[in-house]
């Protein structure tokens, strides 16, 4: 008579973790007006990242040639309703008006590595001569990817001109067209944890 197997049971375990890590992403902007070498004004603000900048990431991440969706151009607006404040801004129903065409960097990126802060930043240089700006009133600035066509669809981010939730727009009324606006646009992803 053969003996009957016993089964083992199935122990599961669980794996607990303890945190857990997240890509954090960061822009800021540096932004003078200059005349030749002599800085007249000299600003810094923070900017929001849209869907187009973190597809473009997670395709890189993916190993997908995604240099259409690299965002590489600016161009300057002037927003129609300033009645609403800064914090109420959307994008996406924002009545903007262009006032330059788009503008390619003008200089090769700037890698930079942070070892203690487990971060990475490029930044990208900007020059656009007042010969391009057809109004006299900026009051927001868009990075876009590289084949954009449509200002509301191919936003990769934006910064306002505000501060205190109050619109600090730049006026040029008084600028003749030899000053050039300088922007120095620094996207900058960390390894931030959670716990």
């Amino acid at each position: 008579m053969a003996r009957g197997r016993k089964k083992k049971a199935i122990q599961k375990e669980e794996t607990v973790i303890q945190g857990t890590q997240a890509i954090s992403y960061q822009g800021s902007i540096n932004l003078s007006i200059n005349n030749g070498k002599k800085v007249l004004v000299r600003k810094k603000y923070h900017n929001k990242g849209m869907p187009n900048l973190f597809r473009f990431l997670a395709n890189c991440l993916a190993g997908n040639n995604s240099d259409n969706l690299r965002p590489v151009k600016i161009k300057l607006f002037y927003n129609k309703d300033t009645a609403a404040t800064p914090n109420a801004f959307d994008w996406a129903t924002a009545s903007l008006t262009a006032v330059s065409p788009y503008i390619l960097f003008d200089s090769t990126p700037v890698i930079k590595e942070n070892k203690e802060a487990e971060s990475f930043e490029v930044t990208f240089h900007f020059r656009v001569p007042f010969s391009h700006i057809s109004g006299d009133t900026i009051h927001l600035i868009g990075l876009f990817k590289s084949d954009a066509t449509d200002d509301k669809q191919d936003v990769s981010a934006y910064y306002l001109l505000s501060e205190d939730n109050s619109w600090t727009p730049i006026d040029l009324s008084g600028v003749s067209a030899n000053y050039s606006l300088i922007i120095e646009w620094t996207l900058k992803i960390s390894n931030k944890a959670i716990n």
